[in-house]
């Protein structure tokens, strides 16, 4: 194993250190959404209400993330931006070194030859290229989310409960989005773990009101709850801007005659069908409901049993992070780099089971032919350039994610010899 290490450590130090030239060194003066966070820091500081307010280069963005992501990130704010901002980027690369190798311990690198396990590494980025892109271009949070999301499952399945509760909870108080894997926590009955993550989630939540006023304090987490209440119209529809590509938002962009802001909207229909608004809204809700529930078709196993084979683990997993993007309410393009995990075991499969599987190779290919297409839409705006409005309007990527999807689901892991492995350290 020693030489599979090897060669995944000399090619993630090549693909780290190609993203670390470009959007450090090159990009240094990019702001991103990263001084949204920078700005609300500082102005948590002074007293401000920072959901009232308006950050960014222009001043016209709202802050969507927790008062206390704010009051975690305060201490970097009193660093120049350009250094705060650098050293998120760097903190954002070995995450996704740390992701790497988390995702490595569902399969068996022996498959490949060392050669073909770096080839395999590339693929997997590659296939994620766009999104990883415009995380680091505008400084999301992603990386961090989805290293929350994957580090805490496998503290958890250490029995190691209180990390795996730690990590989980501030990843739920950073962006919400974690909170998918509190449900799969009790499902697979490790119970302290998450007895961990919702008592870390209620410190972390409480945790403003050690340094705030109460009455700021009160003030900031009902404008919070204002702005991400899931009931919401706005985040029902999800209609804001276009370059958001949720179900909610293709659905809304399909069923409603005139949906969007006017000067990002194209002025060719999309629309199929024009419904009542109360109607489309229980069709979206239907749809988000219909999504959260097949997560029951990937555990396979009743209730409260603990799956033992880390392949299984990684389908089920990679399924919950594919819903996250698509269910949640105002994900952008960078949220859909949650499909890593699903991409890793999908080139895993195709890689294995070009080996073990000799019968219906037919369906075979044109499994491999689907997901090449999705790829290639997923980095449509990176490969091609132009067009993107045409990308965003028609919501290219939610039909690229949708067929992904059901690639997924009818590649079960089942379909392989069984295979195996122990976690590993």
């Amino acid at each position: 194993m020693e030489a599979y290490y090897s060669r995944r450590n000399s090619t993630l130090l090549i693909l780290l250190s190609v993203l670390a030239l470009v959007h450090i060194v090159f990009e240094w003066r990019e702001t991103g959404d990263f001084l949204i966070y920078f700005q609300a820091s500082k102005d948590l500081l002074s007293g401000y209400n920072i959901f009232t307010r308006l950050y960014g280069t222009d001043h016209a963005l709202p802050y969507f993330g927790s008062p206390t992501l704010a009051l975690l990130l305060a201490p970097i704010s009193f660093l120049p931006f350009p250094f705060a901002a650098a050293l998120f980027k760097l903190c954002s690369l070995l995450l996704l070194w740390r992701i790497w190798v988390l995702l490595e311990k569902f399969i068996n690198p022996t498959v490949f030859t060392p050669k073909q396990y770096s080839i395999f590494i590339v693929a997997s980025f590659v296939g994620m290229g766009f999104f990883l892109y415009r995380n680091f271009h505008l400084n999301q949070l992603t990386i961090f989310l989805l290293w929350s999301c994957l580090e805490s499952v496998f503290q958890a399945q250490k029995d190691r409960w209180l990390p795996a509760g730690l990590i989980l909870a501030l990843g739920i108080m950073s962006k919400i989005l974690p909170i998918a894997f509190l449900p799969y926590f009790l499902y697979r009955a490790y119970f302290r773990a998450a007895g961990g993550a919702i008592v870390f989630t209620l410190f972390f939540l409480l945790m403003p009101a050690l340094f705030l006023s109460w009455h700021h304090f009160i003030d900031l987490s009902s404008s919070w709850w204002l702005a991400i209440n899931p009931s919401k119209g706005i985040n029902v529809l999800d209609y804001q801007t276009e370059d958001i590509h949720t179900v909610a938002a293709w659905l809304s962009s399909l069923l409603l005659p005139k949906v969007g802001l006017k000067e990002n909207t194209l002025p060719i229909s999309r629309n199929i069908v024009s419904l009542p608004i109360q109607t489309v809204i229980w069709v979206i809700q239907f749809v988000r409901i219909a999504l959260i529930l097949c997560t029951v078709y990937f555990m396979r196993t009743l209730p409260f049993k603990r799956e033992k084979n880390n392949f299984f683990i990684l389908w089920e997993i990679g399924y919950i992070c594919m819903v996250i993007p698509l269910v949640f309410p105002q994900q952008r393009l960078y949220a859909f780099l949650f499909f890593l995990p699903a991409i890793v075991y999908l080139n895993y499969f195709f890689v294995y089971a070009n080996v073990a599987v000799k019968s219906n190779q037919q369906r075979f290919y044109t499994f491999i032919y689907v997901y090449i297409a999705s790829l290639f839409i997923f980095n449509l705006e990176l490969i091609v350039g132009n067009f993107r409005e045409y990308y965003w309007h028609f919501k290219t990527v939610t039909y690229a994610a949708l067929l992904l999807m059901g690639v997924y689901a009818l590649l079960r892991p089942s379909r392989l010899k069984s295979l195996t492995n122990a976690w590993k350290e």
